[in-house]
């Protein structure tokens, strides 16, 4: 008999999750119709896809493709003298295997994730505001000059949009439900991968923190999601995620990167501040200091207008 009633209960499961799985399909289908994601993301291809060939490799796409060209390991080798860490190198590697080294083909692998981003873009505002405000910001970003020129470049930039958007994704569902731990897994592998893409991650995390403040601070919200281990643990091992290569001298490569930015961008002034961050043990791991920290300190102050389309090299 009670072989019989796990059978049973075994089949009823089944049965409810055919049933879910069947029923997820209109929804998907209405969820597309009710937030326009078909005009949406038609238009984000359009404007991604169209002249994507018409401007010449330039210094930084050169520099993505020289490389490109060694092998895997050889990638997260020069990666570590690189400023940008190895995770979209390999990409570029893969892609490049499989689909040549095209003018179209090489920069197809930004606008395809920058036309991802849009859609993630809906989602994410939907989650925090209304329907109409999903809509609209859908057809702002997929016309957003800023976006649409990332997206056709062979650069990382469009890809990190993917992981940071998915990762807030992921943050807000957190918490709505948090007690789904699933969400904060997913939040450390999408943030994760962002820092292994490029380090402005970092203001990302800032915002993020922020994000979990304000809603502490708030009266007539009483959850204190900031302060749980859950929270805490994630960022720690993100951290140690994105600490595996550190002993490889990429934090050194990036020191003397922000550090030549932030003297071009602010003179004297930014000299002599940057001293002062480096004396505080910023950018040393090696004195306790916390390089991402001091990354975001260095750029945020700069700007990142100042520094034009090279600039963000």
């Amino acid at each position: 008999m009670e072989v019989h009633r796990d059978t049973e209960r075994d089949n009823e499961r089944d049965e409810h999750s055919a049933v879910s799985q069947v029923g997820a399909v209109p929804r998907l289908a209405q969820w597309v119709r009710d937030y326009w994601l078909v005009p949406i993301l038609a238009l984000a291809a359009l404007t991604r896809v169209y002249d994507l060939t018409a401007a010449a490799i330039w210094g930084d796409e050169g520099s993505s493709l020289l490389l490109s060209q060694y092998s895997l390991a050889g990638i997260w080798f020069h990666a570590a003298h690189d400023v940008h860490p190895p995770l979209y190198f390999l990409l570029l590697h893969g892609w490049i295997e499989l689909f040549g080294d095209g003018i179209f083909s090489i920069r197809s692998l930004s606008a395809l994730p920058g036309i991802v981003t849009v859609g993630l873009g809906v989602w994410l505002v939907r989650l925090i505001a209304t329907r109409h405000a999903a809509v609209l910001a859908g057809f702002l970003l997929a016309m957003l000059p800023t976006a649409v020129r990332y997206s056709q470049e062979v650069r990382m930039y469009s890809l990190l949009g993917v992981w940071l958007i998915g990762a807030t994704i992921a943050l807000v569902y957190w918490v709505k439900q948090p007690q789904r731990q699933r969400y904060l897994v997913i939040y450390v592998l999408l943030m994760t991968a962002g820092f292994y893409t490029h380090y402005f991650t970092a203001l990302c995390v800032l915002s993020h923190w922020l994000y979990l403040l304000l809603i502490r601070l708030q009266p007539s919200n009483p959850c204190r999601l900031i302060a749980r281990p859950g929270w805490w643990l994630a960022n720690v091992d993100r951290c140690a995620l994105s600490a595996m290569d550190s002993r490889s001298g990429r934090l050194d490569s990036a020191h003397r990167s922000v550090e030549s930015q932030w003297r071009c961008g602010l003179g004297n002034t930014g000299h002599a501040l940057f001293i002062a961050f480096d004396d505080l043990a910023v950018f040393d791991p090696g004195r306790g200091g916390q390089p991402a920290l001091g990354v975001v300190c260095l750029n945020a102050t700069a700007g990142s207008d100042r520094r034009g389309h090279d600039g963000l090299a």
